[in-house]
């Protein structure tokens, strides 16, 4: 009976190879073949609802917050309203792409049952082009300011920005948009 199998020779070869091919087989049908099931189509209905609501959330970065009701005219004086729009930013071109593509599934969030050809599918994707090179821009510019501020001082700029230049004087921030543009 061993003989069959052991030691490999040309008797038995044919049992050898009958048992190879049921092993791929049976790991081509668990790795490929699987339908997913009911739990599996919820995950994914719930990650593309998920995701849906995240690329409309972003979509609206710059869109006026709904104040509660019971904020007081007084509240409402002491913030200008140029300083609370310049507090806004857009999300940064990272945060799009992760909206854009699953790394942790390495594919495509249009593969979720997203239209890659509708809303709003379509303005993350503009938005994350032009994110992209404005986050460059930006870190540019900030790293820039960060490496010059020990030579000099920084009158002309808010307190937000003289508190983001300390963020970029070693140059991390525009290393890890550089790779992360590689990708």
């Amino acid at each position: 009976s061993t003989v069959l199998v052991l030691p490999p020779s040309a008797q038995s070869a044919p049992a050898l190879t009958g048992f190879s091919v049921l092993f791929v087989a049976l790991c081509w049908q668990t790795l490929f073949k699987s339908s997913m099931n009911e739990e599996g189509r919820h995950v994914r209905q719930q990650e593309k609802h998920l995701l849906l609501a995240q690329m409309t959330q972003a979509l609206k970065w710059d869109q006026n917050e709904v104040k509660p009701e019971d904020e007081t005219e007084e509240k409402k004086e002491d913030k200008p309203e140029d300083e609370q729009k310049s507090k806004k930013r857009p999300p940064s071109a990272k945060d799009l792409y992760d909206m854009l593509y699953d790394y942790v599934e390495d594919r495509n969030v249009f593969e979720f049952g997203i239209d890659s050809k509708a809303e709003p599918y379509i303005s993350v994707r503009r938005l994350f082009v032009e994110r992209v090179a404005a986050d460059l821009e930006e870190v540019v510019k900030f790293t820039t300011m960060a490496r010059n501020s020990l030579e000099s001082s920084h009158d002309d700029l808010s307190s937000e920005e003289l508190k983001r230049i300390a963020e970029f004087r070693d140059g991390l921030k525009l290393t890890e948009l550089n790779e992360f543009y590689q990708k």
